[in-house]
């Protein structure tokens, strides 16, 4: 195995534990904020919709991942791991960014 494929295996190893995270952590924040609605009903209607968001945009990660090595992907997959945020978003991103740089380095 060459270091490129050994570096878009990291990148597309990444990706996928940052979409499993994203996706995980918006079910939970939407278990949380279901239970906080008996209390504060309009307050939690804000955490709802951000668990929501983090379930769509785990779900893009996912999409994406089996298109790891297309720089339009990547650039996509830049920005769902910018919006994602937390520890989810952040893997998605360093792992897009990685497959990124590879596009453009010769190794």
């Amino acid at each position: 195995m060459s270091s490129k494929q050994g570096l878009y295996a990291l990148a597309t190893v990444l990706c996928l534990v940052g979409a499993m995270l994203l996706i995980v952590s918006g079910v939970l924040g939407f278990l949380g904020s279901a239970i906080h609605i008996i209390f504060s009903p309009i307050a939690s209607l804000g955490g709802m919709f951000r668990a929501v968001i983090e379930v769509i945009l785990g779900l893009f990660a996912l999409l994406g991942l089996t298109k790891v090595k297309s720089a339009t992907w990547d650039i996509i997959l830049v920005v769902v791991g910018f919006i994602g945020g937390g520890v989810g978003g952040a893997l998605v991103l360093i792992g897009a960014l990685i497959a990124l740089v590879l596009h453009y380095v010769e190794l």
